[in-house]
């Protein structure tokens, strides 16, 4: 305006307001977008929504808007002579790693560091080392665990004959049988079959030929009598 320049142009690529923002930033920001579109002669934005998420928040007129969308030559990326194996090896990558591409600029609110949170966990079973349990014959694979909360899921391989001594559910326990049976004083579980149990229920479990078993804990067995009494199972 000092400079008496004939038009004002407002180009919003993206708005600075978000919720995840403190309350006092958030507000913050949208005055300085009020400010600023009380300054202008138009407003650019890259989407509709955008134009209407700004309205939204009070932030200038409608007739000052247009919409300009957001443009890149594509063909580069049309092309599919090369194969994703060949682009891997090209680009020096393995071939088992995870990748995620984006188009963005490296800054916070891009929420790029959330990315390894979101990402699914590939885990190679037979890599894992069976490890002993508490009680004799029973080994286990922890395949999952939260340590915060004790969420669980783990392999448990039972030898013919062992038994999960006197024990309490703290929380549901899911399990589905691979291979063998388990066995308690309300039945048994066969293979291709599944049982849970709810939080505070309480048995031992048993095998005659042995088991091989997946189960799922939202906090971990504890063991409530003889030497192993107050131990966890994890």
């Amino acid at each position: 305006w000092a400079a008496k320049v004939p038009a004002v142009v407002h180009t919003i690529h993206g708005l600075p307001f978000h919720p995840y923002q403190s309350r006092l930033r958030n507000h913050a920001y949208v005055l300085a977008e009020r400010w600023a579109a009380r300054r202008c002669h138009a407003i650019a934005t890259v989407a509709d929504a955008m134009r209407d998420q700004a309205l939204a928040a009070g932030i200038g007129r409608r007739a000052q808007y247009r919409t300009v969308r957001s443009g890149m030559i594509v063909e580069p990326y049309l092309d599919d002579s090369e194969t994703k194996a060949q682009a891997r090896r090209r680009l020096g990558l393995p071939t088992d790693a995870f990748i995620v591409g984006t188009v963005a600029r490296l800054a916070e609110l891009k929420g790029h560091d959330d990315l390894p949170d979101l990402a699914s966990r590939f885990v190679e079973v037979d890599d894992i080392p069976w490890k002993p349990t508490p009680c004799e014959g029973i080994e286990m694979k922890v395949l999952m665990e939260d340590e915060e909360t004790g969420m669980m899921t783990a392999l448990f391989k039972w030898a013919p004959g062992s038994k999960l001594t006197f024990h309490e559910h703290v929380a549901l326990e899911q399990t589905f049988v691979l291979e063998g049976s388990l066995t308690d004083d309300e039945g048994t579980v066969t293979a291709g079959n599944y049982v849970w149990r709810p939080a505070g229920s309480q048995h031992d479990a048993w095998t005659e030929d042995g088991a091989l078993i997946l189960s799922m804990f939202l906090k971990p067995n504890i063991f409530l009598d003889g030497e192993n009494e107050g131990v966890q199972l994890r």
